[in-house]
């Protein structure tokens, strides 16, 4: 399967948290039964099971990102299949959370590095 060293994984959880702030980002640890039976999340809690961990959507998401299909690994995480749609949050607090340069030259319309990028490929491909 798609595995990531626990250390990192831990690093990439605190890193995004740090960015998009523990409002946003529910660690398991602030996820306690008392903040878990408040308001509304108490009706929550009693038709689906509750919140889902803000680490349980990262580790969804990395072998979603590597081509896994998201039906194998809601049974894995114990999550009802209609939840996955709420991956598309972390998607977001990754690229807040880092820069990539690629994205941001497409947008910014910089068609010099992209074609500086892509010319050590084109040289390659010629030669075959």
């Amino acid at each position: 399967m798609f595995w990531v060293p626990k250390e990192d994984f831990e690093l990439l959880c605190e890193l995004i948290c740090n960015k998009v702030g523990i409002d946003k980002f529910w660690p398991r640890s602030y996820l306690s039964d008392r903040d878990r039976n408040v308001g509304n999340n108490a009706h929550s809690n009693s038709k689906v099971g509750g919140l889902i961990p803000s680490e349980i959507k990262v580790a969804i998401t990395i072998p979603i990102f590597a081509g896994a299909l998201y039906l194998d690994l809601a049974p894995l995480f114990r999550i009802v299949t209609g939840h996955i749609y709420k991956i598309v949050e972390v998607i977001h607090w990754i690229l807040v959370t880092f820069e990539f340069p690629l994205v941001t030259w497409i947008h910014e319309q910089q068609w010099d590095k992209l074609e500086l990028l892509a010319l050590p490929f084109t040289e390659i491909f010629a030669t075959r």
